[in-house]
């Protein structure tokens, strides 16, 4: 038996941006227009981190993860723009079994009975490099750096 799994608004706003700035015929980013309707070559999407945040977590693991915007354009060549929060991060859904006797097999089995928690998994430890890779996205130099305890 599988677990039924919802999408996010989240995710789903995400799709729905994807769609609006990526050509279905080519898959790739739509560029900028000019004045004359004309695409401007080196255009498309671009990330950009406005926030960086390092949290240490109770077993005393440092962890990075970032904000930002996602600049990109429509097909019309105007500017669309996305708030992309902790892409460092996802959610681990966790699951609760329980042993049943299987009359048909005549053995006891694992069986899922209910969700019993998500839990949140960072994927990029702290460290200089990643620190540098998140600093080096910046669109400016106004940046935040946020300390979590």
């Amino acid at each position: 038996m599988s677990w039924p799994r919802l999408k996010s608004t989240t995710e789903l706003g995400y799709e729905k941006f994807l769609e609006e700035v990526i050509n279905p015929k080519t898959g790739e980013f739509y560029p900028q227009n000019d004045n004359d309707n004309r695409a401007i070559k080196g255009t498309g999407a671009s990330y950009f981190i406005t926030d960086i945040y390092r949290i240490r977590r109770a077993d005393g693991s440092e962890y990075l993860y970032g904000k930002g915007i996602v600049d990109a354009f429509n097909s019309l060549g105007d500017p669309v723009n996305l708030s992309i929060s902790k892409p460092e991060i996802w959610s681990k859904t966790n699951f609760s079994y329980g042993i049943e006797y299987n009359d048909k097999t005549k053995q006891l089995e694992k069986v899922l009975q209910c969700l019993s928690g998500v839990e949140e998994i960072y994927t990029m430890p702290y460290h200089n490099e990643n620190l540098k890779s998140l600093f080096d996205r910046r669109q400016n130099e106004t940046l935040n750096f946020i300390v979590q305890d």
